[in-house]
């Protein structure tokens, strides 16, 4: 999967990581916020942004680096960091 993958996955929810990211665990999602009814109350609208969990468990903002946009490695991962769909489109056999 290329970075035109990645946006389609996660403009549908899903979460995202690099096969050759070297930590456990970690994957990237978008951020959406529903617009406040009221702009005077809450301030301006937010825009979406895409968050990484780190391997320690933490959350940042992220932004994609270079390599990350050339990179063709991509794949689609659960909340644990387990692969459900690889970088060609086969999807990853789970359970036992």
């Amino acid at each position: 999967m290329n970075i035109g993958h990645v946006r389609e996955y996660l403009d549908n929810g899903r979460l995202m990581a690099r096969k050759g990211w070297n930590g456990k665990g970690m994957y990237i999602e978008k951020v959406s916020f529903v617009a406040e009814t009221d702009p005077l109350k809450f301030g301006h609208n937010r825009s979406p942004f895409t968050q990484m969990k780190t391997a320690t468990g933490e959350f940042n903002v992220w932004t994609c680096s270079t390599a990350d946009f050339y990179a063709d490695d991509w794949v689609e991962v659960d909340k644990d960091g387990n692969i459900l769909t690889y970088a060609d489109g086969r999807t990853a056999v789970t359970g036992g």
